[in-house]
C-alpha cells in the first residue's frame, strides 16, 4: 500500500520472486511508466493481465483444462499450505489432523427451513464452500470449484430428553465428527449439525477441513449465515 501511494507498482508475486530491494526495483513500474528492468509495464497491459487472470480456469495450463471433469465453474492451483494440510490429514487417519470441529450454543428459536435457505444462499456466494481437491490427476494439485454442491446439515431434536441425555448426545456427536475424515476429492469439505435443545436454544456444530476454512473465514461464514 505504501509503495502504491508513492506511485510504485509491482505484483505481490514480485515481492517473493525478487526479495532484495535491488531486484524488486528492477521489477517495479513507476506512475509515469518508467522502470529499471523487465518488470516495466504500461497500466493498460497490467490491468489486462489482471483481468485475464480472473477469468475462470485462466490459472491452469490448456492441457489441464481439457482434462477437468464436467460441472465445474472454475479451477486453480492449490496453495502449498493447502497441499500440506491435505497430505498430513490423509497420511495420519488415526489422528485426523486439520479436521476442525466448532460447536456453538445459540439462544433463540431454530427455524429449519429458514436456516437451510440461508445456508444454501451462503454456499452459492462462496466458491470455497463448493470446492474439492485433485492432488494427482493434473499437472499440479488443483482446487476444483463445483457449480453446485450439497449443504450437508443434520438436525436432531433433543427436546424430549433430560439435561444429561442432551450433554451425552452432544459429546458423542463431537467425538464422532472429530474422528470422521473428509475425502478431499468430494465437495463440500465441511458439514454441519444442529441439535435443538429447547424451544429457545440450539447447538450448532460445524466440521470443516482446515484447507478450506480457517478461524477468520469460519467466523465470517457463520456470521453471514446468521445474518
Amino acid at each position: 500500500s505504501g509503495a502504491r501511494e508513492a506511485g510504485l507498482h509491482f505484483q505481490l508475486q514480485d515481492l517473493f520472486q525478487h526479495p532484495t530491494l535491488a531486484e524488486l526495483a528492477a521489477a517495479t513500474r513507476t506512475e509515469d511508466g518508467d522502470g529499471d528492468g523487465a518488470g516495466d509495464r504500461d497500466g493498460d497491459g497490467e490491468a489486462a493481465d489482471a483481468e485475464a487472470a480472473r477469468e475462470p480456469f485462466a490459472l491452469l495450463p490448456a492441457e489441464d483444462r481439457d482434462r477437468l471433469p464436467a460441472g465445474l465453474e472454475d479451477a486453480y492451483p492449490m496453495a502449498e499450505l493447502q497441499i500440506g494440510m491435505v497430505y498430513e490429514q490423509q497420511r495420519d487417519p488415526d489422528r485426523n489432523p486439520y479436521v476442525n470441529v466448532t460447536s456453538l450454543h445459540v439462544p433463540g428459536r431454530f427455524d429449519e427451513a429458514v436456516f437451510r435457505a440461508a445456508l444454501a444462499r451462503v454456499v452459492r456466494r462462496h466458491a470455497v464452500l463448493r470446492t474439492s481437491f485433485d492432488l494427482s490427476g493434473l499437472s499440479e494439485p488443483t482446487q476444483l470449484v463445483h457449480a453446485t454442491a450439497a449443504s450437508p446439515l443434520v438436525v436432531v431434536d433433543l427436546r424430549g430428553g433430560g439435561e444429561d441425555a442432551r450433554r451425552t448426545a452432544l459429546a458423542e456427536h463431537v467425538r464422532r465428527e472429530r474422528t470422521t475424515a473428509f475425502d478431499p476429492a468430494v465437495a463440500p469439505l465441511w458439514r454441519m449439525a444442529v441439535h435443538v435443545l429447547a424451544d429457545d436454544a440450539f447447538q450448532w456444530t460445524v466440521t470443516d477441513h482446515h484447507a478450506v476454512l480457517d478461524g477468520w473465514s469460519l467466523a465470517a461464514t457463520l456470521a453471514e449465515v446468521t445474518e
